[in-house]
């Protein structure tokens, strides 16, 4: 396999992923999608039943749906706001962004550069985050480790937890 398809199927593979969180999509369901998928691109020589028919029309509109999701997924990118935006989202956000860049690259043409700047910003954002994380985490635990002083052991795994958070944060 080439690069060019491990990057595709990595790109589907996000895609599937970021979808199935945004529609929660049970695997079961998207097992009977897989299945209806195969189906519609069997060749059937035989006159469908009415069970056939519906399956197909299951698929298509859950297809729709797909693209639907896709559609608003790259208006909310568009319109990000930095202030209003929790974390889940803005994984998504990434994840999708990634994705649309890799497209652009695969189909030989340049990045357009409000996707570069969203790549960035929302990177910063997830960053900021991160950090604010681990600073309320290392407060925390200092905090835990003046009440428990007198017991050295605990004090020493906590100093090293300190330690390595402080060192990250450097």
């Amino acid at each position: 396999m080439s690069a060019s398809n491990d990057k595709n199927q990595a790109a589907c593979d996000i895609i599937q992923h970021v979808l199935r969180n945004m529609l929660k999509v049970s695997p079961e369901v998207e097992k009977v999608a897989r299945t209806l998928s195969v189906l519609e691109n069997t060749p059937i020589t035989t006159t469908k039943t009415e069970d056939q028919i519906a399956a197909e029309h299951g698929f298509k509109v859950l297809q729709s749906i797909h693209e639907e999701e896709e559609k608003d997924m790259l208006r909310e990118l568009k319109g990000w706001d930095r202030d209003r935006s929790d974390m889940d989202t803005e994984i998504a956000l990434l994840a999708f962004s990634y994705l649309i860049a890799e497209q652009y690259k695969a189909v030989s043409l340049d990045v357009p550069e409000w996707l570069n700047d969203r790549i960035y910003a929302i990177s910063r954002k997830i960053d900021e985050k991160r950090r604010d994380y681990k600073v309320r985490e290392l407060k925390m635990l200092k905090a835990k480790l003046e009440t428990i002083k007198s017991k050295d052991v605990t004090a020493k795994d906590l100093e090293a937890k300190i330690a390595a958070l402080a060192k990250e944060l450097v």
